[in-house]
């Protein structure tokens, strides 16, 4: 990807091969900025939906889950390399 054409390209080539400590962070911020949304088990609640064990992450419309944040985010990152990319091509 050589010129990022949104914010989800522009996330990706930042932080794509990024450590996974500075993944989560970007993730955190990312929902915190508004892009996305995190249910944690800690947070889902009976009045918003089915409480569940498992992370759940939405971010620029590609959601993934996990047993924990750490694999929840290793998962999204899985899932939006190639959602996100089918039409640009590879992230490498």
């Amino acid at each position: 990807m050589s010129d990022p054409q949104n914010v989800s390209d522009y996330f990706m080539m930042h932080h794509a091969h990024a450590p996974a400590d500075q993944r989560g962070g970007a993730v955190r911020a990312a929902v915190a900025c508004g892009h996305g949304s995190l249910i944690t088990p800690e947070t889902a609640d009976a009045h918003s939906r089915p409480a569940s064990h498992l992370y759940e992450l939405d971010l620029f419309s590609v959601t993934a889950t996990g047993c924990t944040f750490d694999a929840c985010v290793e998962n999204w990152f899985r899932v939006a390399a190639r959602v996100l990319d089918c039409d640009a091509g590879a992230i490498a």
